[in-house]
């Protein structure tokens, strides 16, 4: 599995994230070429019931083929209090590409994520609580 996370900065500016992973068999011991991934968002701050447009862009120069292509707005909880912590992780929105033969290619191919009405629009950082809003990536091979 390969993933690309394009953090959400306070500033509003494209974002663009990439990310080259050699692929291997599932014993992890035979090369099998490389992937290079790449997400993009047009601008990194949103609003709650704001359509997200994601650029994703895909070289597949391995002999495995990508499945499908996941893209997940994800938002990390975390709160910490008296020594104790507790992070959870939550998909706000979620929508896939096809998969790509071995060797294809995907250009620029855009998706939209549909933020709910109750999204946040930036992060929040305390000495307390911690929220993170994310993007990520992820081509699924077979292995």
């Amino acid at each position: 599995m390969l993933e690309v996370n394009a953090a959400i900065p306070r500033t509003i500016k494209p974002v663009r994230a990439g990310a080259v992973k050699e692929v291997e068999l599932c014993c992890m011991c035979c090369p099998r070429g490389e992937i290079r991934l790449q997400g993009s968002l047009s601008h990194n701050a949103f609003s709650g019931n704001e359509a997200v447009l994601v650029k994703v862009s895909l070289k597949n120069r391995s002999s495995e083929a990508i499945q499908f292509i996941a893209v997940e707005l994800k938002e990390s909880i975390s709160f910490s209090a008296n020594s104790h912590s507790s992070t959870r992780e939550n998909v706000l929105a979620a929508t896939e590409l096809p998969g790509l033969a071995a060797g294809g290619t995907l250009e620029d191919a855009s998706v939209q994520l549909k933020l709910p009405p109750s999204f946040a629009n930036s992060s929040v950082r305390t000495s307390l609580l911690t929220i993170q809003p994310t993007v990520e990536v992820i081509a699924v091979t077979g292995c």
